[in-house]
């Protein structure tokens, strides 16, 4: 979905448009992806079109507490209500992404990043995220992407 996000950033820097925030857009990303995969005759992606997940890398994760998501699914059951209302397809399939996006929140954070960082992290995009999981995974991994470019370098 990554890779979606930054067409839509330089296709409207191309058209000299300014860009809403992901949250405008999202679910309609979403129903592309999910549109393009579920066709009979397979779309042939030239770039793929799942983002790279932090939880996937071969570094370590550090541990969080995972009662922050005792109540998931109620709010995702909510979340998806809301986005798609008379779309079952569409509800169904954003309840799957939203379960495994938790599922990903649930690992915690990868070694390289320090606790606190981490925490900090995570809590600015619960706030901004409170009720998509989704989107709070993908704002995590732009987050720590981001820190790594700019931590003070070590040694």
């Amino acid at each position: 979905m990554a890779e979606l996000h930054q067409l839509v950033h330089e296709v409207g820097a191309s058209l000299g448009v300014e860009i809403e925030p992901p949250a405008v857009y999202q679910r309609h990303l979403e129903a592309v992806v999910y549109y393009a995969t579920t066709r009979e005759t397979p779309v042939e992606p030239s770039v793929t079109l799942e983002p790279t997940s932090r939880a996937a890398s071969s570094a370590p994760s550090v541990s969080t507490s995972s009662d922050e998501y005792t109540e998931a699914d109620e709010v995702i059951t909510q979340h998806c209500e809301r986005e798609w209302p008379d779309d079952y397809s569409m509800r169904s399939y954003c309840i799957d992404q939203q379960r495994q996006a938790v599922a990903q929140l649930r690992r915690g954070g990868p070694a390289d990043i320090p606790m606190e960082i981490f925490r900090q992290i995570r809590r600015k995009c619960a706030r901004e995220w409170p009720d998509d999981y989704s989107m709070r995974l993908y704002s995590e991994e732009q987050q720590i992407a981001a820190y790594r470019k700019v931590r003070p370098s070590e040694g």
